[in-house]
């Protein structure tokens, strides 16, 4: 059996990649919260909190072979998505089962309260 080349496009992607970037079929493993707080290295104190991170651990669907309709073939990497100063995160399950996986991710203008715009809202289908 021989090797296929895979031809990675690029191996860091971005928010400026988002439009280009496909998430049907993606298998997320893991999700986390994480705050941050910066330090200040010369008082030792801990500074101010900046933010929360929301992170999605992933098997992002690279490259799929499905020309043989008894044997789809797909190229996966491990990915983590990181979402950038998460203000609102909510989250309805659905079901019995644990294993699930991604239809889209849509993304828009955020709004803070008030009016006010600023960041992006992103929402995950399933």
């Amino acid at each position: 059996m021989g090797r296929t080349k895979l031809g990675v496009e690029k191996w860091i992607w971005t928010d400026a990649d988002f439009e280009k970037m496909g998430w049907h079929d993606v298998r997320p493993h893991g999700i986390a919260r994480y705050e941050k707080v910066d330090r200040d290295e010369e008082t030792g104190s801990e500074g101010h909190f900046s933010g929360v991170e929301l992170l999605l651990d992933i098997d992002y669907i690279l490259k799929g072979d499905t020309s043989d309709p008894k044997l789809w073939k797909f190229w996966v990497a491990p990915s983590t998505l990181v979402f950038e100063n998460v203000a609102d995160f909510q989250m309805k399950w659905v079901g019995v089962m644990l294993d699930w996986e991604m239809d889209d991710i849509g993304r828009e203008p955020g709004r803070y309260p008030g009016g006010a715009g600023g960041g992006n809202n992103f929402f995950l289908a399933t």
